[in-house]
């Protein structure tokens, strides 16, 4: 393993992550994300198209496979780190017009728009380990969504409010 010396990264920064000479066909990334405070950071996966949130409520650990078959499985340049630029709290939800209730939840998360109807397109919330759990399209007339979280297991869960280049994320607790 090789690891760089370099300035902290910066926001809609991409951080290009260079694996080889795989052994076995299964691994585990460990990531402890640090000073990242004003970033979102993910994971992103170019061969499965996918992205896993990295923060401090997320677990380090993530689970990968390889296949010595499938070119885009091994390319070296599979996984890269992506840092997008968040605006992060609960107040920043309250400015913005966001309600989310009941906080905590047992059975449905409601998230009022208030006046902001048509302006954020996603709802994403991440489970304890950074894995998106549910995403919803935002409705350009929808003045309020739910989501049914009775299965979801106890703990902090990241929900993300976003559109283009504007996005807000809080915290909401799942009893």
């Amino acid at each position: 393993m090789r690891i760089e010396t370099r300035a902290m990264p910066q926001a809609d920064e991409v951080l290009q992550l260079h694996t080889q000479q795989y052994r076995i066909t299964d691994y585990v990334f460990v990531v402890e994300v640090n000073g990242q405070n004003n970033n979102s950071v993910y994971l992103y996966d170019n061969y499965t198209d996918t992205e896993t949130l990295l923060n401090k409520y997320a677990s380090p650990a993530i689970n990968f496979s390889v296949d010595a078959s499938k070119p885009g499985s091994i390319a070296t340049n599979r996984f890269e780190i992506l840092l997008q630029s968040i605006t992060l709290g609960t107040n920043d939800f309250d400015l913005q017009g966001i309600s989310v209730y009941p906080n905590p939840s047992r059975d449905v998360l409601n998230i009022g728009f208030g006046e902001n109807i048509g302006r954020f397109e996603t709802l994403e919330l991440f489970d304890v380990s950074g894995r998106l759990v549910a995403k919803q399209a935002i409705g350009n007339e929808l003045q309020e969504t739910q989501v049914d979280v009775n299965t979801f297991s106890s703990g902090v869960y990241p929900l993300k409010v976003s559109s283009g280049n504007e996005e807000f994320t809080t915290k909401v607790i799942i009893e």
